[in-house]
C-alpha cells in the first residue's frame, strides 16, 4: 500500500505559539486547484546559509513524537509499503531541516518526503495513494470525494467530539495504535472487494465494527 501521512499534529507536535498559530491558520488556508508541490530532497538539505527563523518551531529539540506515531511507520515501511511523508508545510529552508533532523533523531524509515503540497487530496489520487492520514478534516473530506480513503488523527479526541466527527463519517483515530488498526482493516477490506459504509469502535477493547 501507498500510505501518506501529515507531519504537524500528526506525526510530530511543537508547544511553540508560532507553531500552534501556523497549524491554525493552515487548515483556513485557501486550496488551489492546481496542484504544486516540493519532493524534498534529503541528501542536499545542510546546515549552512541563511535561514528565516521561526522560534522553537524551528529547533527540532522542542518537538515530541505523537505516542507510537514513528514505531507504526517503521513498521509499515518494513512490511514493504511505501510511505510518504505530505506536508504543507513551505519549502524554507528552517523547515527543511527540521524535518530531516527529527527523522535522524527518531530513526524514521520514509519512502518520500513531500513539502509544499497545496492539495493533498489531488496529490493522492494523482500519485495513487492508498491511504492519507491527516489531522485536517478538510484534506480527509476531499481525499474521499477523490476515491482514497482517509484516517482522521486526532490526538486524544474526547468521546463527544470523536462520536460527532464518526457520525459526519470520517473514519477517526486518536492514537497511533488505532490508526495501524484503520490502516489494517482498509487493506483487508480492499483485498476483499468490499469496503464498509461505517467503522465504529467497541469502546472497551477498540476493535473496529462495520456497519454497511
Amino acid at each position: 500500500m501507498k500510505i501518506a501521512v501529515d507531519i504537524d499534529k500528526t506525526l510530530f507536535d511543537c508547544s511553540s505559539t508560532i507553531y500552534q498559530l501556523f497549524n491554525f491558520f493552515a487548515l483556513y488556508k485557501k486550496k488551489s486547484k492546481k496542484l504544486k508541490y516540493d519532493v524534498l530532497d534529503v541528501s542536499k538539505v545542510t546546515k549552512t546559509g541563511f535561514a528565516i527563523p521561526f522560534g522553537k518551531m524551528s529547533n527540532y529539540r522542542e518537538y515530541r513524537e505523537i505516542l507510537n506515531a514513528c514505531m507504526v511507520l517503521n513498521n509499515w515501511h518494513k512490511n514493504n509499503h511505501t510511505v510518504i511523508l505530505l506536508s504543507s508545510r513551505p519549502n524554507f529552508k528552517a523547515f527543511q531541516r527540521v524535518i530531516v533532523d527529527l527523522i535522524n533523531k527518531f530513526n524514521i524509515d520514509v519512502d518520500f518526503i513531500v513539502v509544499a503540497c497545496n492539495n493533498k487530496a489531488e496529490f493522492c489520487k494523482k500519485y495513487g495513494i492508498d491511504v492519507l492520514v491527516d489531522d485536517s478534516r478538510e484534506n480527509c473530506y476531499n481525499c474521499e470525494q477523490k476515491g482514497v480513503r482517509s484516517i482522521l488523527f486526532k490526538d486524544a479526541i474526547n468521546g463527544e467530539m470523536r462520536e460527532r466527527l464518526e457520525n459526519q463519517g470520517f473514519r477517526v483515530a486518536s492514537n497511533w495504535i488505532e490508526v495501524n488498526l484503520l490502516v489494517n482493516f482498509i487493506r483487508n477490506v480492499r483485498r476483499n472487494y468490499f469496503l464498509p459504509e461505517k467503522i465504529i469502535y467497541d469502546e472497551e477493547y477498540l476493535q473496529p465494527i462495520f456497519q454497511g
